[in-house]
């Protein structure tokens, strides 16, 4: 399986870690070291057998890949015939200033030597906090992006699927529909918006994510959405208003949400509340 490395884009050449600020110049040569639980042993990502299976294949002596920061010494000292700190100690990976651009492909395996270390690369960047494993959406503190280059194919197919279905639902729609979804996604007036103006902000919508593809159908088969779009366009208008305790109408509380005002007026109990909001949205009709 192959996977691929690189460093994440940066609006700005910086980025916060463990409350200090770094800067990234065109230089910058990144260094993954082996992060430490709360019980101080190194966050390796290889569970016990997978440390045996690494000795078996790699050669090396039982307890060679051990988690345990304390079954080596602070200092070097000859070990299993080798002078080091330990292996986790002295573990990096390092991507420089043409490999953080461009990226580098890690081919795991076990045809050789060079796969099977890749293998033990793998997981330890999977485990590390510094590293976005196959997340589009990165926090703030990841440094590198690891992707699995046959996750990445299947989800590039599973996106065209999500904008597909989309974009199916979206050629059934008229014009006056497209206004509709486009205030109830936006929360924003379409009275003076051309159709052109329209259909280049929903299909800008639907291509942004496959989460909002999936909103998009959603909403379409969302019974309640006329409803909600009435509750839009009396929030324009300034008939139900908004403050910290959510979305009120004539000084009473509907609720935090479209969602939430639906259920509220749905309610028989409230029956005669919802009389007065209909009222009121046919005189935004003939404003």
């Amino acid at each position: 399986m192959k996977y691929r490395l690189k460093s994440i884009p940066k609006s700005s050449w910086g980025f916060t870690k463990g409350g200090k600020k770094f800067t990234q110049f065109d230089k910058t040569k990144y260094r993954i070291v082996a992060y430490k639980d709360m019980s101080n042993n190194f966050i390796t990502g290889l569970t016990k057998e997978d440390e045996k299976y690494f000795e078996e294949k790699l050669g090396k002596p039982m307890g060679y890949f051990s988690a345990r920061s304390n079954f080596w010494y602070d200092s070097p000292i000859e070990c299993f015939g080798e002078m080091h700190n330990g292996f986790w100690v002295d573990y990096e990976v390092s991507l420089d200033s043409e490999g953080k651009d461009n990226g580098v492909t890690l081919e795991t395996g076990e045809a050789d030597i060079e796969e099977v270390w890749n293998n033990l690369k793998v997981k330890f960047l999977i485990a590390n906090p510094s590293i976005a494993y196959n997340n589009p959406n990165p926090s703030s503190s990841a440094m590198l992006e690891l992707t699995s280059l046959a996750e990445a194919s299947k989800q590039k197919v599973e996106n065209r699927r999500h904008k597909a279905e989309a974009y199916a639902k979206y050629l059934t729609l008229t014009p006056e529909d497209k206004r509709k979804y486009f205030t109830v996604i936006t929360g924003k007036s379409a009275s003076n918006l051309l159709d052109a103006a329209i259909d280049e902000r929903l299909t800008d919508y639907i291509e942004g994510s496959p989460k909002q593809a999936d909103t998009f159908v959603a909403l379409i088969n969302d019974p309640s959405v006329d409803e909600k779009y009435k509750y839009n366009q009396l929030f324009l208008s300034g008939a139900i208003i908004k403050d910290n305790n959510g979305y009120k109408f004539n000084g009473i509380q509907l609720g935090f949400t479209f969602d939430e005002i639906y259920k509220f007026l749905k309610d028989k109990k409230n029956q005669e509340l919802k009389d007065l909001v209909e009222k009121a949205y046919d005189k935004v009709l003939t404003a």
